[in-house]
């Protein structure tokens, strides 16, 4: 499946889908990716920007955990 399209999945209604979408991009993408995470975790969709919460912290390890605890912290979530 393309990535884009695994990508949009992560705002679907389903949250099966989106958890197999999360977890699909999680194992198989690259710091090619990293842009895009980046701006998942801004997105305006909370579940998109939440399943972004999990790639994040596959991906980047520690380095997330800045990020991760601001959102914590964050009324919006």
């Amino acid at each position: 499946m393309p990535l884009p399209l695994l990508a949009d999945m992560l705002h679907e209604d389903d949250e099966q889908n989106r958890w197999n979408a999360m977890q699909l991009i999680a194992s198989h993408v690259d710091a090619s990716f990293d842009k895009q995470l980046t701006q998942l975790l801004e997105d305006p969709d909370l579940r998109a920007r939440g399943m972004a919460g999990y790639i994040a912290a596959k991906r980047w390890d520690r380095k997330a955990l800045p990020i991760l605890e601001k959102r914590l912290g964050d009324p919006r979530f």
